[in-house]
């Protein structure tokens, strides 16, 4: 018997980095564009991906582009940094990139919950680059499986939760391919919401009404019975004849 083990596709960022230490810049920028474009990647992972598309609009000779990844990746992580002996041409419009952050904030939302009702109020503290497209709740109620509810990005957004006794949470904001940019509570160490869970409907059944007994036979009194006024009114007649007849 033939058993051929096939091993696992490289993902698109480990391509790209092997691609930049080959020099290999294009088929590096086709990755990680694939890379952006999976939707998947959650902040230092995207953070990673802005940074090499810099690199490689820098070596490719389009420092305006480099600029701008470099911004994009500082954005989301403040500490980025180039390794140590990197060329000029890369260089420079890094630090063009950290210069547009000296009177900027990086990326950050702010969070507010309440537990009855149960919601969370989202604000956009900064998004200097516009990166935010939409902001996300994800809960898991009482131990259910998790529940994601999200709406259109604005200054401050508000997400209606489902009840529950414990309300595990986690805000993010996304970006359009569906990144994660920001996210706040963990999976280990979540955001919990302690609410009230929804009262239970109980439908009380009314008694069906007891069928109306017949009232128990009693036999009529013995004054009103008709055979014994009958038969006295027979022997009132026969007296009577009786008394007739002697009398005649």
């Amino acid at each position: 018997i033939l058993i051929s083990t096939l091993s696992a596709e490289a993902a698109p960022l480990d391509k790209a980095k092997a691609a930049i230490e080959n020099s290999e810049y294009f088929a590096a920028r086709s990755e990680l564009e694939t890379a952006l474009r999976a939707g998947d990647n959650q902040p230092a992972e995207l953070a990673e991906i802005h940074k090499l598309s810099g690199i490689v609009a820098a070596a490719l000779g389009d420092p305006k582009a480099a600029k701008d990844a470099f911004q994009r990746s500082l954005a989301l992580v403040p500490g980025t940094s180039l390794p140590a002996g990197t060329s000029p041409k890369i260089a420079k419009p890094f630090t063009a990139a950290q210069d547009f952050f000296k009177d900027k904030q990086p990326l950050q939302i702010k969070p507010a919950t309440t537990g009855d009702p149960p919601s969370v109020t989202i604000e956009v503290v900064s998004d200097p680059l516009t990166m935010i497209a939409k902001l996300q709740a994800i809960v898991i109620v009482d131990g259910t499986p998790e529940q994601r509810l999200d709406k259109a990005v604005d200054k401050q957004v508000k997400i209606e939760l489902p009840k529950g006794k414990r309300l595990d949470l986690r805000v993010v904001a996304i970006d359009e391919y569906g990144n994660h940019l920001v996210e706040l509570g963990t999976r280990d160490v979540p955001i919990v919401i302690v609410g009230k869970p929804d009262a239970p409907v109980v439908v009380v059944a009314k008694p069906k009404p007891k069928p109306k007994q017949p009232a128990p036979y009693r036999d009529r009194p013995l004054y009103l019975k008709w055979w014994l006024w009958g038969g006295a009114s027979v022997v009132f007649l026969g007296a009577s004849g009786y008394f007739g007849i002697d009398s005649v």
